[in-house]
C-alpha cells in the first residue's frame, strides 16, 4: 500500500487531482477495511465451526461456503451500486471545501472506485476460506499481488488521475482471480453458485435429503448474519469518527 502511495506521488505529485482522487476513494477504503475484519473475526472461525459440524468433504459444507461467497457477491454489489448513483452528493458531504470541478472528479473517481466493492469483498471471503483451511501463503500475498498490480501500472501508465482508480480495480480483479485460483489448487474450495446437496448420512441434518439440508443451511447463514453485526459495528467506529 504504501508503494501504491509513493507511485501515485511520484507520477501526480500534489494537488486539486490528487486530492480528489484520495476523497473518492475514503469510503470505498474504509468498506474494505470493515469486510476485512468481518472476515477475520467472523468467517475464520465459522468455517472452521462448520467443517468440523458438516465434515470438510461434505456437500453441505461446499454449498454453505458458495453460498456465503454468493451473498457477499451480491449484497456488495447492491451496495456499490448505490454509492455510485449518489455519487457527487456524497462528496459534497465528505470534501465540502472542494470546489465543483474538483467534487465532479472526485465523483467520477468514486464511481469507478466502487467496483472494488464487491471485488475486495469476494476476496476477503475466499481468505477466510483459506485460513480456515490452513492455507496462509495465498492470503499473505494477496494484498502484495493488488497493490503491486496497482502500482506497475499506474507507473507505466497514463497521465490522467482516473487511470489511477482503473488500475486499482484491476489489481483488485487480479487479486480476486489469485485467490480463486489458489483456492482451486489447494482443493480447499470449487466455487458454484449453488450446489446440490446429496444424501449422505455421515452429515449431520443432510441425512432427510434436500429438504433437511436446506434448512439446516439457511439457518447456518441466519446465524452469521448475526455474529457480523457486532464486529462491523465495532470496526465502523474508527472510519466514522474519522
Amino acid at each position: 500500500g504504501l508503494l501504491f502511495d509513493i507511485v501515485i506521488a511520484a507520477r501526480y505529485g500534489k494537488g486539486r487531482e490528487t486530492d480528489a482522487f484520495f476523497a473518492a476513494a475514503r469510503i470505498p477504503l474504509g468498506l474494505a477495511v470493515l469486510v476485512t475484519t468481518g472476515a477475520n473475526q467472523v468467517l475464520v472461525p465459522t468455517f472452521s465451526t462448520w467443517s468440523v459440524q458438516y465434515g470438510s468433504a461434505s456437500r453441505i459444507f461446499q454449498q454453505l461456503r458458495c453460498r456465503v461467497i454468493t451473498a457477499a457477491g451480491l449484497i456488495s454489489a447492491v451496495l456499490a451500486v448505490l454509492l455510485a448513483a449518489t455519487a457527487r452528493p456524497i462528496m459534497q458531504i465528505t470534501a465540502p471545501g472542494c470546489a465543483d470541478a474538483q467534487l465532479d472528479l472526485a465523483a467520477d473517481l468514486m464511481r469507478t472506485l466502487v467496483i472494488a466493492i464487491p471485488l475486495v469483498t469476494l476476496a476477503e471471503v475466499y481468505r477466510a476460506v483459506l485460513n480456515s483451511a490452513r492455507s496462509f501463503v495465498a492470503p499473505a500475498m494477496m494484498h502484495v499481488l493488488l497493490n503491486g498490480v496497482a502500482a506497475a501500472l499506474v507507473y507505466w501508465g497514463t497521465r490522467d488521475i482516473r487511470w489511477v482508480a482503473t488500475a486499482y480495480v484491476i489489481g483488485c480483479v487480479g487479486q480476486l482471480v489469485f485467490l480463486d485460483l489458489a483456492a482451486r489448487f489447494t482443493r480447499s474450495l470449487a466455487f458454484s453458485p449453488r450446489l446440490p446437496v446429496r444424501r449422505d448420512r455421515r452429515v449431520p441434518g443432510v441425512s432427510g435429503g434436500q429438504a433437511d439440508a436446506d434448512g439446516s443451511s439457511n439457518q447456518e447463514l441466519s446465524d452469521l448474519s448475526r455474529r457480523l453485526v457486532r464486529p462491523f459495528a465495532a470496526a465502523g467506529m474508527n472510519p466514522l469518527a474519522r
